[in-house]
């Protein structure tokens, strides 16, 4: 947990000289996500997890300070999974028939990052940065999808802590409004799938809009 304690003591300390100078700005973002999900081995496992694509929303607040710094936290739902081959056996072949069947495996959860981030490039209507931070994810239900039929599993627990890093390239349309073109990248800290953790990463399109000046 030092780590994660670290890292909020810097962003509060960031928070605070930033917060005394003007001209910060906030806003608030509706976002729409593409993801490749997949699991990794922690050891030297050699099951193989296939990648899958899934689709997310979320909304996101974004501070703005003056010396380019910025802030973002948010209220995501997201769905992710994998799918692996499970090879057959019966009573006379218990080690295995040689034949395989599909797995799916899918979840929903609602994510909370916070990400601190950096402008490299700030102009009258475009800029680019860098973020990086944690995000908390509840885990709302869950599926396996197994020869056509669902079923309601409990693999995860309640709570998944992810490290989360994206770029990000914004282009204002208007004195308010700006699209963001966001590429993502996500990695599961805690494990709580065995020996197997999660990795995500995507692009995500935003439009935010401007509250405050």
């Amino acid at each position: 947990m030092k780590p994660n304690i670290s890292i909020f003591v810097i962003l509060l300390f960031i928070l605070q000289s930033n917060l005394t100078i003007a001209q910060n700005s906030f806003e608030i973002e509706g976002n729409y996500s593409i993801t490749s999900e997949k699991f990794i081995p922690t050891n030297n496992a050699n099951d193989i997890f296939e990648s899958k694509l899934y689709h997310s929303f979320g909304i996101n607040g974004r501070m703005i300070f003056k010396s380019k710094f910025f802030v973002i936290g948010g209220l995501h739902l997201k769905r992710f999974g994998t799918k692996f081959d499970v090879e057959e056996t019966t009573i006379q072949n218990p080690e295995g028939t040689g034949e395989f069947y599909e797995v799916n495996w899918n979840a929903n959860s609602i994510d909370i990052p916070i990400k601190l981030g950096y402008y490299f490039i700030s102009r009258d209507k475009f800029r680019f940065g860098i973020a990086l931070g944690i995000s908390n994810s509840f885990v709302i239900d869950q599926t396996q999808k197994a020869r056509g039929e669902d079923i309601e599993i409990e693999t995860y627990e309640d709570y998944i802590f992810n490290l989360n890093s994206n770029l990000e390239i914004g282009y204002s349309i208007s004195e308010n409004f700006t699209v963001n073109l966001i590429p993502i990248w996500q990695r599961q800290i805690n494990s709580n799938f065995g020996n197997y953790k999660q990795r995500s990463y995507g692009c995500q399109i935003g439009i935010s809009y401007k509250l405050k000046k």
